[in-house]
């Protein structure tokens, strides 16, 4: 959780409460020197500081014993018997079309509804097990009667008529995560690559499809457990949080609607560069045409041993992480990813 939370925090209440780090009360972090210190957003000078750069670039400053984190209450929401609208469509590959035109259709939020498009192989329990399938998953915090009419195109079964299964059910609000679990696997070699952009086009989600199956024709052990997911969020929360660009979750991703990530899976080490080839093509393949659109890469709690930094802070920002590790850290006891490389 920890992790999580130092590098940003993005979930499915983005656009309700915005990220982790802006809901971040007070951080308990014991330093190089062995000094106990509490930070929060109301530390002053070097401290205060030090608790910006912890919120979205917090690896390697210290021993993080605790967090505090705000809670908002369940029953805001106006759920139904406090339980989450979602719905889960799934579509054979012979209609990637029609999942990505109903994506494209959807990836226009409101701050309660949160839309993701997931290219995954069946799982066992499937009627056809390792076939490749697209999943749309819907999410939406709030009644479930204003869920329906925000998702009115995911309810007509005249655009649903490719989809091999659509189920709507109401979710205990702990259970969200619960619809990814079929990609949550251990082992093996793994990594993501991932992007931000402001729009994207059903043509773009259908020729990474393409990239996604041919992945698994080159690399056929890559094929089972490697995925890509695109989701779509309202931004307005991100954006009117840290007016004062303070913190260091990077300020383009405030601004973005669509989050894209490219996980390849491989067991044997010598697939390791076609698959991380794989994911980097993912990544041009999805930017959104503009010149600083394709530069966001990642983020702190999102690396790889490819990461660009500058793709992720502006260069003032990557040299203030390294002045800052100076000061709490002269000695460089903790492993940081900007001053020690990946």
């Amino acid at each position: 959780m920890v992790g999580y939370v130092l590098g940003g925090g993005s979930s499915v209440v983005n656009g309700i409460q915005s990220l982790a780090i802006d809901n971040l009360l007070a951080v308990r972090i014991v330093t190089a020197s062995g000094a106990i210190l509490t930070l929060s957003p109301d530390a002053l000078d070097r401290e205060k500081d030090l608790y910006n750069v912890i919120c979205g670039a917090g690896f390697g400053f210290g021993v993080i014993t605790s967090i505090t984190l705000k809670a908002w209450r369940i029953s805001d929401l106006g759920l139904d018997d406090e339980k989450v609208w979602t719905r889960s469509v799934i579509f054979p590959s012979s209609a990637i079309d029609a999942a990505a035109g109903l994506f494209v259709q959807l990836a226009k939020p409101s701050p309660q509804m949160a839309t993701a498009l997931l290219f995954l192989r069946a799982p066992p329990s499937a009627p056809s097990p390792g076939a490749p399938v697209v999943a749309l998953i819907l999410t939406y915090l709030g009644p479930a009667s204003t869920a329906e009419k925000a998702f009115e195109a995911a309810l007509d079964r005249g655009r649903l008529g490719k989809a091999t299964m659509a189920n709507t059910v109401l979710t205990d609000f702990a259970n969200l995560n619960a619809a990814t679990d079929v990609v949550n696997r251990h082992g093996d070699y793994k990594t993501n690559y991932s992007t931000w952009a402001h729009t994207i086009t059903s043509q773009k989600i259908q020729s990474g499809f393409k990239h996604w199956l041919q992945l698994g024709q080159e690399v056929p052990e890559a094929a089972a457990a490697s995925y890509f997911v695109v989701a779509a969020r309202d931004p307005t929360a991100m954006r009117a949080r840290d007016p004062d660009d303070e913190k260091f979750f990077p300020r383009t991703i405030r601004e973005r609607t669509i989050f894209a990530q490219a996980v390849p899976w491989w067991k044997d080490s010598h697939n390791e560069e076609a698959c991380r080839k794989w994911g980097r093509d993912m990544l041009d393949l999805l930017g959104d045409g503009s010149s600083e659109a394709g530069t966001v890469t990642g983020f702190a709690a999102n690396l790889n041993s490819d990461v660009n930094f500058t793709a992720i802070w502006p260069q003032e920002k990557i040299e203030e992480i390294r002045y800052m590790k100076g000061i709490w850290d002269p000695g460089n006891l903790f492993w940081n990813p900007v001053v020690d490389e990946l």
